[in-house]
């Protein structure tokens, strides 16, 4: 990573001196600047200096705040969950016009931004994980946001095909999760903000994971489940899922994101409910 400047560091400081210990953390005086408003927003004065300190440790800014904007919810963030991402509010945004009044089963649920983001569809959504205090936030961001459709929590172990998985994903008609789809050589590389701070149980993953909501999730459901969307890190692993349903005849495209990166595979039946077919970027 190249050194920033010395000649950065002594405009921050004639700008502001509380802009110095962010420069590290945000390689950028303009980025320094845009955490230390929002810090000035939402902290209450006698905390900034700690919010600073915090901050200049590496320590997300949505942990340090306590929450994250989300489309139209604020969802509480705490160590241990995942922090939601722009890139999962995009491809939301982008799907929840197709949906209404069906049964919604959220894989990985963390701290249930997904599933609490079809809220408003008519629709019957479980969110389940393998993580009870994930499961606590997520049913504190319902309430919170007050999530007026029926809205289930579960835990549950997608890895391992159990009964209870079977009964709590039993006639679900469209299927979605953010799975840990990062490889661990990915990992290693990663910013230290997200790597010493965010839960590695929630990043760290590959195809194990979309083996196991093809094959535990969607499979045991093929008479009832007409489409899935699932999060991915890279273009194999849409290779991977289009390879796993193309024997039950399932049509399966792809969506970029707004920064040009792969980022969603989409499934639907050719005869179901759903034709994401206009939606997705490329067809396969």
């Amino acid at each position: 990573m190249p050194r920033i400047p010395p000649s950065v560091f002594r405009q921050a400081l004639r700008t502001d001196p509380l802009l110095v210990p962010l420069l590290p953390v945000t390689r950028s005086l303009s980025g320094a600047q845009a955490e230390l408003r929002w810090l000035r927003k939402e902290v209450p004065k006698p905390k900034l200096p700690w919010a600073i300190v915090q901050r200049s440790n590496y320590r997300p800014l949505q942990y340090i705040l306590g929450d994250q904007p989300f489309l139209d919810l604020s969802i509480k963030c705490a160590e241990g969950t995942l922090i939601p991402r722009w890139e999962t509010e995009e491809w939301i945004a982008r799907i929840k016009p197709f949906i209404s009044n069906v049964k919604i089963i959220d894989a990985c649920t963390g701290t249930g931004c997904v599933a609490l983001s079809f809220n408003g569809t008519g629709s019957n959504i479980v969110g389940i994980d393998i993580d009870t205090s994930c499961l606590s936030l997520a049913k504190f961001n319902q309430q919170s946001n007050r999530c007026d459709d029926i809205v289930h929590w579960a835990q549950c172990d997608i890895l391992n095909w159990t009964d209870d998985l079977h009964h709590v994903c039993k006639g679900v008609n469209f299927l979605v999760s953010n799975p840990p789809y990062i490889p661990w050589e990915e990992y290693t590389k990663l910013d230290r903000s997200v790597k010493n701070f965010e839960p590695q149980l929630a990043l760290v993953g590959d195809l194990e994971f979309y083996n196991a909501l093809v094959h535990n999730l969607l499979e045991p459901n093929l008479n009832t489940c007409d489409g899935f969307v699932f999060e991915v890190g890279n273009v194999n692993q849409i290779h991977h899922v289009r390879d796993l349903v193309k024997k039950h005849g399932w049509n399966v495209g792809y969506l970029m994101d707004s920064a040009g990166y792969h980022r969603c595979v989409v499934g639907w039946k050719p005869d179901g409910r759903f034709d994401f077919k206009k939606l997705c970027d490329f067809v396969y």
